[in-house]
This record gives structure tokens, C-alpha cells and sequence, in this order.
């Protein structure tokens, strides 16, 4: 048993999605994951579900990433939302990117 669980836990710690691994994350006032650059937005939501119900993670993705855009007050001319599912971890994930107005960015 000593033997197998550390080649479990490498095997689960691979299935984890690694995607935006090398984006610099801060944490917002509401404990959400962002990343502010000159052009883009981009907002992490996931949350554990027993029952995978991708549609609500993508309405509370679309509503933290509004409220995250407010809190560094961002004009966002529009939001595209990818969502994933981790079937062995039971993690449904979003990120939102949205598109600034270039002027509305405050340093």
C-alpha cells in the first residue's frame, strides 16, 4: 500500500487541467482568480460538483467575472467563456476573457 499510493497520487495530480498553468493569477477582493493585461481580462470560476451541471457553473462564472470587472473598474466590451470538466476530480472550470477598452484601463 505504501508502494501504490504515491503513484496514485501522481497519476491524479496528471489529470488536473494544466492549460493556464503559465498565466500569472492575482486573487480579487471575493477570492476569484484574475489576470488584468493591457487588452484582456481573464477571470477563473471552478467550483466541485457531485452532479456535473456545466450550465451553472458558466452563469456564476458569467456573474464573478462581471463583479471582478467592477471591482478594477474595466470597461468590458464583451466576454467569451470556456468551460471544462475534470471528470475524475469532480471540478467543473470556467475562465471568462473579456475584451477592454483600451482607455478604460486605470494603472
Amino acid at each position: 500500500m505504501k508502494k501504490i499510493l504515491p503513484i496514485l497520487m501522481v497519476l491524479v495530480g496528471g489529470c488536473a487541467s494544466h492549460q493556464y498553468d503559465g498565466m500569472q493569477m492575482s486573487e480579487s477582493r471575493n477570492g476569484f482568480n484574475y489576470n488584468l493585461s493591457q487588452e484582456t481580462l481573464t477571470v477563473q470560476y471552478q467550483e466541485y460538483q457531485f452532479v456535473p451541471n456545466t450550465i451553472e457553473v458558466l452563469m456564476k462564472c458569467r456573474k464573478v467575472s462581471k463583479e471582478v470587472a467592477k471591482e478594477l473598474i474595466v470597461i468590458v466590451e464583451t466576454f467569451d467563456y470556456v468551460t471544462e470538466r475534470n471528470e475524475f476530480l469532480g471540478i467543473t472550470s470556467c475562465l471568462a476573457f473579456g475584451d477592454l477598452k483600451i482607455s478604460a484601463v486605470e494603472s
